[in-house]
């Protein structure tokens, strides 16, 4: 078990690891959510499709920005012990 410890990068890194899965996870679920209504425009959903993996790729440089700007959109209260 001394082998994981070494291997564990620290409360920060994990939560911004989370973070940023929580909000691929839910970018993702969004864009694919909509383009299934959108079964008879088919550029239309390629367009949702596209601007979605823009979204995803533009996750981790849009928490660095925030994280060094101190902006926060929405403020979760999380306790490490």
């Amino acid at each position: 078990m001394s082998v994981l410890n070494d291997w564990y990068p620290g409360d920060s890194v994990a939560l911004i690891a989370f973070i940023a899965a929580t909000a691929v996870a839910v970018v993702s679920t969004l864009g694919l959510t909509v383009s299934l209504f959108l079964k008879h425009a088919p550029a239309v959903r390629h367009s949702v499709l596209l601007a979605t993996l823009a979204c995803i790729l533009a996750i981790p440089a849009l928490m660095l920005a925030f994280t060094k700007s101190g902006v926060t959109l929405i403020a979760l209260p999380f306790a490490f012990k």
